[in-house]
This record gives C-alpha cells, sequence and structure tokens, in this order.
C-alpha cells in the first residue's frame, strides 16, 4: 500500500503539471479516484494529503480539494552544509530561496534544518531534491530517500543511484599519465589525509593516480597526511629528506596540503618544474592563494549545479529514471 499510494499521489502531481487539472479547480472526488486506481479509499486519502503536504493541492473542509492556483508547479529542495554556500547563487546564499522561472522554484535547505515534520524543512514536501555537495555521513541518508522523491547527488558518485559529478578519476588518470611520459625519472606520490573517507571523490582521484602509474609501469607512493599544517609539513619532511634523490611527481586530492607542500619545498631549497612538480586538483581558482599557479583543472559547480537543475525536472516528470552524468572539468595550465 505504502508504495501504491506514493505512485497515485505522482501521477495526480502529473496530471496537475500537465494541466488536466487545473488552478482553482477542484480535484475529482476520493470515490472517483479510488474507482479509477483500483485503490480502497484509505490510499486515494494518503495520496492527497501527499499534494497537501507539497502545497499542490489546498483542502477546504466542507467543499473538498482544489489545486492551488497560487504554487509554483516544481518546487526543488537544494540541500547542502554551510561550508559550500560560497558556490551559489547569491539568492540562496542569502535568502534561501531561487526563482529560476515561473515554473520552478529552488529553495535552499541547510543540514541542519532537516526534519520529518511538515513545512518546508522536510524533504518530503518538495518534488525533488539536489543534494548539494553532501558530506560522507549524508550518503546513508540519501540511500534511504530512494524511490521516495525524485533526487540528485551533485559532486559524488553513489553507484546505482542519479548523480552528477565532475570526472575526477579519468582526468586524474589523464594528466598523472602524461606526465608520467614527460618526466620518466620522477618518483609519483599521491597525496592523502589521513582519517578522511576512502570514498567518493577522494577515492575517484586516487583511482585514477593509481590506473596511470600501473598503466605506466611506475613504482609509486601513498603517503597520508595529517590534517594539521605543521604535522604535515613535518612528515613531508620525515619520508623525504631534505633533498630527496629522484624528482617528485605529487598530487594531491585536496588543495588543503597545498601550503604545506610550498612551504617544505621552499625550505629545502627545491626547484620547482625540477625537483619537484605538484598539482592538487581541487583549486577553484585560476591562480593560487600562494602565488604560485598549481591547478591542473578547474571545478565550474554552477555548471553541476545548472545540469542538476534540468535533471531533477527530468526525473519528475519520469522522462527518466536515472541520471548518472559525468561532466569534465576544465583544463588549466599549471606550474607543472
Amino acid at each position: 500500500m505504502q508504495m501504491r499510494y506514493r505512485q497515485i499521489a505522482s501521477e495526480l502531481i502529473s496530471r496537475v503539471r500537465e494541466g488536466r487539472y487545473r488552478p482553482g479547480t477542484p480535484l475529482p472526488g476520493r470515490i472517483q479516484l479510488a474507482e479509477e486506481f483500483s485503490v480502497a479509499r484509505a490510499t486515494i486519502d494518503k495520496s492527497v494529503e501527499i499534494l497537501v503536504k507539497k502545497g499542490v493541492a489546498l483542502s477546504q473542509p466542507g467543499s473538498g480539494t482544489y489545486v492551488n492556483p497560487d504554487r509554483f508547479l516544481t518546487q526543488i529542495a537544494l540541500v547542502s552544509g554551510s561550508y559550500e554556500l560560497e558556490n551559489l547563487p547569491e539568492t540562496l546564499k542569502y535568502e534561501g530561496v531561487w526563482q529560476t522561472d515561473n515554473q520552478l522554484l529552488v529553495k535552499h535547505l541547510p543540514y541542519s534544518r532537516l526534519t520529518g515534520g511538515a513545512g518546508e524543512t522536510n524533504p518530503d514536501n518538495y518534488d525533488g531534491i539536489i543534494w548539494y555537495l553532501p558530506d560522507d555521513n549524508v550518503l546513508e541518508h540519501i540511500e534511504n530517500r530512494a524511490g521516495v522523491t525524485p533526487q540528485i547527488v551533485l559532486n559524488r558518485e553513489v553507484m546505482n543511484k542519479s548523480y552528477i559529478c565532475f570526472d575526477h578519476r579519468e582526468s586524474v588518470r589523464t594528466i598523472t599519465g602524461e606526465r608520467l611520459r614527460l618526466l620518466p625519472e620522477a618518483t609519483p606520490v599521491f597525496l592523502r589525509t589521513e582519517d578522511v573517507s576512502k570514498k567518493g571523490v577522494t577515492a575517484l582521484r586516487e583511482e585514477g593516480f593509481l590506473e596511470a602509474c600501473r598503466a605506466e609501469r611506475r613504482f609509486y607512493e601513498i603517503l597520508e597526511l595529517p590534517p594539521v599544517f605543521e604535522k604535515a609539513y613535518q612528515k613531508l619532511s620525515e619520508t623525504f629528506g631534505a633533498q630527496p634523490k629522484r624528482p617528485l611527481l605529487i598530487v594531491s586530492h585536496s588543495r588543503f596540503h597545498t601550503g604545506a607542500v610550498v612551504l617544505w619545498a621552499r625550505d629545502q631549497g627545491l626547484r620547482w618544474q625540477r625537483d619537484i612538480f605538484y598539482s592538487d586538483f581541487d583549486n577553484r581558482f585560476a591562480e593560487h592563494v600562494w602565488g604560485l599557479r598549481v591547478t591542473t583543472f578547474l571545478q565550474d559547480f554552477r555548471q553541476l549545479l545548472e545540469q542538476a537543475l534540468l535533471s531533477i525536472q527530468e526525473l519528475i516528470a519520469g522522462s527518466k529514471q536515472t541520471i548518472q552524468l559525468l561532466i569534465p572539468p576544465q583544463r588549466v595550465n599549471g606550474d607543472t
């Protein structure tokens, strides 16, 4: 029964969007709908309750249930943490609401406001959900919602579910392979942060690095650095010594190690493009904040969001069952 009433609710919402049930007009009677769908009246009641919670319909005691004349036909919850807000459109960042046109309304919903109750903090009350750069601890919540509301995971690869992600693995593999061929004497090193989950983006970048090294038949090192700047600097010194015997081709899964690498290289007198080659693969700026251009590709998060808005509407309309899209990042020239 649970799946059935949700299916009926989705069908009724589709009819509203298609214009079969016009704004301000009453929905067909509960008994009529029960006969049409061959279900009990209680099932229809639960279906209509979903429409009311989503704001698609208005229940007026004594007169019936009407299609809401004022509601935007498609409402999307953009669910994210707080630290990614720098990448969101300004209206979402400061007001929490973003109107793309007269048919689509996007509301920003921080993780901290997710609830199971009524109102805008309940993801059940939206037509679709875009999970914007979710943390690993949110993935289980996303899995549990599968089949309940159309949803897209942005910038995370969740197997067998809808996602839109930058192609981290292929980008890292391609670029690392190019550099290995250009630098036959260099030792490739992948920097990973201690205590960081080995799933998601980190794993994809590491897989790309390893695939490139194996394809070129090169020995490599995986070095886990502490998340604390001073300790990361110290571990680099302990691992490679003052003067590495061979040039280092260092690839970091994150820009958070760049400061330690740059300072360590400077203090050891290493020469860029001769003793050390470095990329962090995760910088959003054309020029790095330390004054050294180290970025190999740029990630345009607006591009991800725009594609997600188009794709979530396809899922809601039922034209597609899943969206699995990898977007190539923009290549730029680094100091390697």
